[in-house]
């Protein structure tokens, strides 16, 4: 089950930092333009096709960002550092503050 810190950043992210999402798998998959690689794309078709995905993984119990077409596969901590740190740094602290970071987790401690 998501966490209220992960429900919170994941809506930020998809509200906020990514263009086009759109929910798939009964909200266990949102797709968008990859933020990371879609802008340097030659023509304007290309930078409008969604690649990027963040998924829910059960076993991890999180969020993993998989972008088809710049072979990135991080979790949500690794996606947030790439496209805004700061925001990744905040998100790191409220993991930390709730106890899901370090060692059996998915997010290293601050």
């Amino acid at each position: 089950m998501e966490s209220l810190v992960d429900q919170r950043y994941r809506l930020l992210i998809l509200e906020h930092q990514v263009d086009g999402a759109e929910q798939r798998l009964g909200g266990d998959k949102w797709i968008f333009r990859c933020p990371l690689c879609s802008p340097f794309a030659r023509t304007e078709s290309k930078k409008k096709e969604k690649k990027g995905a963040l998924i829910w993984i059960d076993e991890k119990k999180g969020w993993v960002y998989r972008c088809h077409k710049c072979d990135i596969s991080t979790n949500l901590f690794g996606f947030l550092k790439q496209i805004n740190p700061p925001l990744a740094r905040k998100y790191q602290k409220d993991r930390w503050h709730s106890g899901t970071t370090g060692k059996g987790h998915n997010c290293p401690n601050p």
